[in-house]
């Protein structure tokens, strides 16, 4: 493993040398593409409802999702005449979230969040364990078309009811000085407890989260075109819920595809060394169908998750010219190098939610840090206990 951390670390030095205005070129014209998305979209969908407009408007949310991902990453950082929208420390403050994020979620708590998810990939710290996550499904009695029902529903807002709950409670934890704790979900209403707003931190989250994104995105921009009529202005409403639903479905069976399968491993002990770590992030990630430039860009750049995940502060459009190199070195050094096309992974990830397959474990899995073991088979704490945990005593 030692071998194999080295021959990807001189890589990574290599890749990282050559990033320069060409990969900030990159990422301008992606950033071009999503907002012509945006604005075809709104331009056609007071008209009529119609499919063409959702599909514009939920593209556009997606590209601002996937490349602010990198922008969180560091990735273009250094680079001459890099703009301050695509410096981490300054990316999504003030006004710009609105044009540049506009998520339900704060750009700080998903760096956060992410930031963990990375670090803990498939171990028993990772927050974001599809598996782990949905045990109350897997396991629930009910017919297994019942469970797709379920997913779906999960699927169809996970993005409010999952990311933007369990990334705020993982901010406010460090705020609080306290560590970062995995969650264990009870049913559809994961964070039920959090959208309460008659509480101190369910008001902060409403406040800081949920209404920006409602105001701006359900209210003022259908009320923007009352000045062509009521019906322009419903038609655009609709759109914009048609198309969160589809933004919503779509970046979870993008996301949560990239970790999830019956030839993915979950780890019971944490990673030794760079070696170690190296190996974890390969073996609990795959990767979809690479290129052309169009399928790099729907995709998010997850087509190259192991690349991503062994090399995250890279600019997006490093990944294509290392992805066959990082495939050499895992086949020279004996690591399992795995890509599927998406709808074949997204039937992996599925066959996971409802428990018709698990997913490999590595009992063997070699640690520096020895108490992992007992907190690898210790309990979740539930989502209201990590809420709990974040909220300040009356004290």
């Amino acid at each position: 493993m030692d071998a194999f951390s080295n021959d990807l670390i001189d890589l990574q030095i290599r890749l990282r040398r050559s990033v320069g205005k060409s990969d900030l070129t990159y990422i301008r014209n992606c950033e071009l593409a999503g907002r012509a998305c945006t604005a075809v979209g709104f331009a056609t969908a007071w008209l009529y409802l119609n499919p063409v407009s959702i599909v514009l408007v939920a593209i556009g949310q997606v590209a601002r999702w996937g490349i602010a991902h990198h922008i969180l990453h560091h990735a273009f950082e250094g680079i001459e005449g890099c703009p301050p929208r695509f410096r981490a420390a300054s990316f999504g403050k003030g006004w710009r979230r609105l044009l540049d994020w506009n998520e339900w979620m704060l750009p700080a708590a998903f760096q956060h969040e992410h930031n963990i998810h990375h670090v803990y990939t498939g171990e028993y710290q990772d927050p974001d364990v599809v598996e782990a996550n949905l045990e109350f499904l897997r396991n629930s009695p009910q017919p297994t078309w019942v469970k797709y029902v379920m997913t779906a529903a999960i699927a169809l807002t996970w993005r409010l009811s999952y990311y933007a709950p369990g990334t705020f409670i993982q901010l406010r934890r460090r705020q609080l000085g306290q560590k970062p704790t995995p969650y264990a979900l009870h049913s559809l209403l994961m964070f039920a407890h959090l959208f309460s707003p008659l509480s101190k931190e369910g008001l902060r989250f409403w406040g800081a989260c949920i209404l920006p994104t409602l105001i701006t995105r359900f209210v003022m921009l259908p009320a923007a075109f009352l000045f062509i009529s009521a019906h322009a202005a419903s038609n655009v409403l609709m759109t914009v819920i048609a198309a969160e639903l589809l933004t919503n479905v779509y970046t979870f069976i993008l996301i949560a595809s990239s970790h999830t399968g019956d030839d993915i491993y979950r780890f019971s002990e944490h990673s030794a060394g760079r070696g170690g770590f190296h190996r974890h992030q390969v073996l609990g990630t795959i990767n979809y169908s690479r290129g052309p430039i169009l399928r790099d860009f729907l995709h998010m750049w997850i087509n190259y998750q192991i690349e991503h995940h062994l090399f995250p502060n890279l600019p997006p459009s490093q990944y294509p010219k290392c992805a066959a190199e990082v495939q050499a070195i895992c086949e020279k050094h004996g690591v399992p190098y795995r890509a599927e096309p998406l709808h074949r992974r997204m039937w992996r990830m599925l066959d996971i939610a409802v428990g018709n397959t698990s997913m490999r474990t590595d009992s063997d899995a070699r640690s520096d840090a020895p108490t992992q073991a007992a907190a690898a088979v210790a309990p979740r704490p539930s989502s209201s206990e990590a809420f709990e945990a974040a909220t300040p005593s009356p004290a």
